[in-house]
This record gives structure tokens, sequence and C-alpha cells, in this order.
């Protein structure tokens, strides 16, 4: 019999099962196949049982199909947007993030600042001790931020050994705050770290003109941290006092 549905669909497949059990029956203890459309249109309630039965089963796979296919998107996008590694946030899930936060701090007018953190001895730890003790520093120093930023803030892994950190609905004041318990927390867990930090002004420049500035800020304290002779560059008006 030719159904004028797709068979390929589970719900379809189960009625489709049903009509060639009715259809062939003598295949199946002896009995006379139905031929008459009248007799196919009124099964028995044992035979209509099993149908309703067969139909709930195909409509539950479909569902668990659905539902399997949902979580595997999820994944993926989640795994687009953070670094294998330490679970921070990638490049690309950073840059998302900033862009939605820009749209927020100009509807609504929330400050909101950038902290840059980069790993001092990375570079000597791998050469020394091999990549394996350099991954477990990365990780250890993404477990250090999180106990220094808020909960809606934001770290991710910008390179190798540099993290971003969006503090959102932040004042200065307040992102002077975050950089201090950021210096703190490394500090304590024998992480070396330079730190630069900035605030979002309104100067057009938006959350890409404080991440440009606390990245210099940042390249100051490094300069610092190595004891350089050479005068630090002077970062612009507006930067966040990264020596806090």
């Amino acid at each position: 019999m030719r159904l004028p549905f797709d068979s390929s669909d589970a719900a379809a497949r189960a009625v489709s099962s049903y009509l060639q059990r009715q259809t062939s029956g003598h295949a199946q203890g002896g009995r006379t196949p139905l031929t008459r459309r009248s007799e196919l249109s009124r099964p028995g309630p044992a035979s209509l049982e099993g149908l309703l039965d067969g139909l709930v089963a195909a409509l539950r796979d479909k569902e668990r199909e659905l539902v399997a296919h949902q979580r595997l998107a999820e994944t993926l996008r989640w795994q687009a947007r953070h670094d294998p590694l330490t679970g921070a946030a990638n490049r690309a899930g950073w840059t998302e993030t900033l862009e939605q936060e820009e749209t927020r701090c100009q509807r609504r007018g929330h400050p909101a600042g950038v902290v840059l953190v980069d790993l001092d001895d990375l570079k000597a730890i791998n050469d020394a001790q091999g990549h394996a003790a350099g991954d477990a520093l990365l990780v250890r120093a993404v477990a250090v931020l999180r106990t220094a930023v808020r909960g809606a803030d934001t770290i991710a892994r910008l390179g190798g050994d540099e993290f971003g950190v969006l503090a959102v609905e932040c004042a200065p004041a307040a992102l002077a705050a975050v950089v201090r318990r950021i210096r703190t927390a490394l500090a304590q867990a024998g992480i070396a770290a330079s730190v630069g930090a900035a605030p979002r002004v309104e100067d057009g420049s938006g959350l890409e003109g404080a991440v440009h500035r606390a990245d210099l800020a940042m390249y100051a304290d490094k300069r610092r941290n190595k004891g350089a002779t050479e005068p630090p560059k002077a970062a612009p008006p507006g930067d966040a006092d990264t020596r806090a």
C-alpha cells in the first residue's frame, strides 16, 4: 500500500507499520488480509491501542532527538566562544561581549571598564619546565582572576599569556577596586603579572578605546616590573590607576 505521507517520519513509520500488519495478517497467524478501505478504517480496540502506543513512542523518540540536537548546538556555540584550556572566553567571545556591552552602555548610560593582565613568566616556565607546567599556570591564573572579579564580569583569554576582564556597570572608582583585588590575588598566588586598566569614557571611542588605553597601561606596568630605565609612555586621560 502506498501511503499519502513521507514514511521517513517517525510517526508515519508507526502508522505504516500498523497498516502493513493489518494487510498481511496471514503472515502472523493465518488471518485473512483486510482489503477493503472500510475494514482498514475500523480497527479493533486492541489494534487501535497498539497504533497509539506506536505513535507515542515515535513522538518520544523525535523529542529526544530534538533535545539532543539542541544540546549539541549549545555545546558547539560554547566551544566557539571559549578557550578549551582555561574555560575563559576566547577572542571571539570577548569581541562579541564587548559589542553587546557597548550597545548597553550607549542605550542605558551604564559605566564599564576594561582590565588587561599579562603573565610575566609564562615563556620562562614553558622553556624551563615544559608546556604542561605553562598550561597549569594559565589555568591557575584564570581561577585566581575569578576570585577577584565580580560575578557579572567577563574573563577572556586574548592570547598566549594575556587575559582581559570586562567590568560591567563599573564606575572608575569601582574599577580601581577591581584592579586592587586582581593585583592582590595574583601576588598571593605567586603569579607575576602586569596589569593595566581603563574605564569607558564618552569620547566616541567606546569600549574599544578603553581596551587600547588599558593595553598602554599594561605595557607601562610591564616596563616598570622589568625595571626598565626608559620612561613609560604617558597613558591618555581616563586611565584607571593601575598601581592602586
